[in-house]
């Protein structure tokens, strides 16, 4: 440069290449520089580079671009700050999309995090959760992070990914349990209102038998008039003597009768026959006088008695009662036990009563 020659009266370059030099002043003194010192010195300050995405690693002022040479993306810093408050968008994005054009307004929110809508505000992000937070619904305002509150007999184990629910006590009947916690085994439950379920064991044969406004019993059933019953494990067994198991004998000899059989007598005289020492009322007996015979007598012991009809024999030893035809036929019923029989029907032929 001339001497005493002014910037303002030098020539325009008219080819400007970067190896023109041009003046410089730092602290007060004077320097010549390149263009390319000053293009680079551009560079430098404009366009910056990060190994990944420059959020929260780099720093940066409004307009600066930076590359990321690990994606291959261009940024530009939209909010100038420092590494941790710097805004850095991808070239051609139009900014932070706010919830009124259908963004969150939130840039880069926390990992693990649930986006709760604002209206036209910034969305609020809740988390990260907990091992075992669920979002619990709060009316007309954000969902609430947490494990639900231990309750009556009900607590809450969390887990990674994971809540369980559990029982800590004996249900009660009003909640949907039984009340009783372990019940006896072999039991059967009975539900008692809002009162804990009574439970009732059953020994062989025993049924519930209901009771009217109450609760039901375990009993066994009561053998009627002519019934037998036998219980055992699992099982009731009801007979009917005189039925299908009623037995039938042939006597050519006197005998002492038995309950609940029947006799056919063929003796070559008249068959002395005895009642049992012992029977229940309803037992029954039948005895049948056949043609080849020569009928039947019965006799009894002390306080015995025979009742047909209108007539009794003589009670006791005494007393007796006995055919007069071969064929004359008699079916007897205890109507007292061990001490009375009765005709139930009417007998066969003329019986003598004694």
């Amino acid at each position: 440069m001339a001497v005493n020659e002014r910037f303002t009266d030098l020539d325009p370059v008219l080819l400007a290449t970067m190896q023109d030099v041009t003046c410089v002043v730092q602290n007060n003194v004077s320097y010549q520089e390149t263009l390319q010192q000053v293009f680079t010195l551009m560079l430098a300050n404009t366009i910056l580079s990060n190994s990944g995405n420059p959020n929260g690693t780099l720093g940066g002022q409004i307009y600066q671009l930076c590359w990321d040479t690990v994606n291959q993306i261009l940024y530009v810093c939209t909010l100038t700050g420092s590494a941790g408050s710097a805004v850095w968008i991808t070239a051609g994005n139009p900014g932070i999309i706010s919830p009124s054009m259908g963004g969150t307004g939130v840039v880069n929110p926390t990992a693990h995090t649930f986006p709760i809508a604002e209206g036209s505000s910034n969305y609020n992000f809740i988390g990260p959760l907990t091992n075992g937070q669920i979002l619990m619904g709060i009316t007309n305002n954000d969902p609430m992070a947490g494990i639900p509150t231990n309750g009556t007999n009900i607590s809450w184990t969390p887990g990674s990914g994971s809540l369980q629910a559990n029982l800590t006590g004996t249900v009660a009947a009003v909640n949907g349990g039984s009340g009783v916690s372990s019940p006896t085994l072999n039991t059967l439950p009975i539900a008692n209102g809002s009162s804990p379920y009574n439970f009732v064991s059953l020994t062989n044969g025993q049924l519930l038998i209901g009771s009217t406004g109450s609760i039901p019993i375990a009993n066994r059933l009561t053998a009627g008039t002519g019934i037998a019953i036998t219980n055992t494990a699992g099982a009731i067994s009801i007979s009917a003597p005189g039925g299908t198991g009623f037995s039938w004998t042939v006597l050519t000899a006197g005998a002492a009768l038995a309950s609940n059989n029947g006799y056919f007598c063929n003796g070559a005289a008249p068959l002395g026959l005895s009642l049992p020492v012992a029977s229940n009322v309803g037992d029954v007996i039948q005895i049948v006088g056949m043609n080849t015979g020569n009928g039947w007598s019965v006799s009894q012991a002390a306080g015995q008695q025979i009742v047909i009809g209108t007539s009794a024999s003589t009670t006791g030893a005494a007393g007796f009662i006995s055919s007069t035809q071969n064929a004359d036929a008699i079916y007897l019923v205890c109507s007292v036990a061990n001490l009375q029989w009765t005709a139930s029907m009417s007998p066969q032929g003329n019986i003598t009563v004694s």
